[in-house]
């Protein structure tokens, strides 16, 4: 899958933007607040629907303008362009000119996996982030998955709801009608980790020219394997806690609550992880995804990466610029220094953005 352009309108501070992108490396350099952050910000609104750093879509809309226009040229099996304006009667899409009336229509048209500065809670924030990342990613080529979770927090706010109101029949009635997306989520989550974790501890051994261990462990609220046994052990558990659950009011155990466990060099990573071997986990599993998803769809996503080099010392740098080939790329970075580092891989744009101007540049 690659972007072979994206034109932006009246978008954060860009009152227009162009960027045609080369299919393999693609450079963006500028200042801190230049805008950078915004372009990757915009692909992949494309690919999930929503801006990552932000909640309302109105947010994106530069200041003093009513509406904001995006269009992106992606070619896969065969080219497309997909279109979304924001304005006053919120967002309004299109896929080759046509206009579509639901959100689901564009998923799907897209598939991106980003890295930004925030990801690095992947490692050293709590249970919470962890599982989004994995939700959100999962979500991109697993509808399924999409569908069970979406039924499941759905149902999950509705028993918490009950437990407040000390309301026991209705609990036992939501655990019968919750079990099964809990045991759909358990089962994909088992098959996805498995090979996650597989591929990630090798990535990451690439990058850390295998100087450095990483391990990973599944933290699942249910050790069994069969769809009928993890069901079981899930409405035993749910009764076993339930008087904890009426104390707390909320639900203690099931998919929501699970986690994972990152180790490096047998120390937890959370705690004795260096910045940049927290960086270079949080790329492993984002590259692992990369893997996964081409596996599912038969097409390789682009990669988006916001200031990933910034912390990485020169040698990790070069490391992961071979390991992005396969892939498009299109990264941001602060500092004009690491032009000699990009310049060894041979398919490379380099942009400058600044004062909300965007232009492509010889280096």
């Amino acid at each position: 899958m690659i972007i072979r352009q994206l034109d932006l309108m009246n978008i954060r501070n860009y009152e227009f933007a162009q960027a045609r992108f080369s299919s393999g490396l693609n450079v963006i350099q500028g200042d801190n607040a230049s805008g950078k952050t915004t372009l990757l910000e915009a692909i992949s609104l494309f690919s999930t629907g929503h801006s990552p750093r932000t909640v309302s879509d109105r947010e994106l809309i530069r200041f003093g303008t009513h509406e904001a226009k995006l269009r992106i040229q992606v070619e896969d099996d065969s080219p497309k362009e997909l279109s979304v304006r924001i304005g006053p009667k919120g967002k309004q899409i299109w896929v080759n000119r046509a206009p579509k009336k639901s959100l689901s229509e564009l998923l799907g048209q897209l598939r991106t996996v980003m890295f930004t500065p925030d990801d690095l809670q992947i490692v050293k924030g709590g249970p919470d982030q962890r599982r989004r990342f994995l939700n959100a990613t999962m979500a991109q080529y697993q509808p399924a998955f999409l569908r069970s979770l979406a039924t499941y927090q759905s149902m999950l706010q509705k028993r918490n709801a009950m437990l407040k109101m000390k309301q026991e029949s209705l609990v036992r009635v939501w655990d019968e009608q919750m079990v099964d997306a809990a045991t759909e989520i358990i089962e994909l989550r088992l098959e996805t980790f498995k090979r996650l974790f597989q591929k990630t501890e090798s990535i990451y051994k690439e990058i850390s020219n295998r100087s450095e261990s990483l391990s990973i462990t599944y933290k699942a609220c249910s050790k069994k394997t069969s769809k009928q046994e993890i069901s079981h052990e899930l409405l035993s558990m749910w009764e076993m806690h339930r008087k904890q659950d009426f104390i707390r009011g909320f639900t203690t155990v099931g998919p929501h609550r699970e986690d994972i466990t990152l180790m490096i060099n047998d120390q937890l990573a959370s705690s004795y992880a260096s910045q940049g071997q927290q960086r270079s986990i949080a790329l492993s599993l984002k590259l692992a995804f990369i893997e996964l998803i081409e596996e599912a769809t038969g097409h390789v996503p682009v990669l988006l990466l916001d200031d990933v080099f910034s912390e990485l010392d020169v040698k990790r740098q070069h490391r992961l610029i071979d390991l992005v080939k396969r892939t498009q790329t299109i990264a941001t970075v602060a500092s004009h220094d690491l032009d000699e580092v990009f310049k060894v891989k041979g398919d490379t744009k380099f942009f400058l953005t600044a004062h909300g101007e965007l232009s492509e540049v010889n280096v």
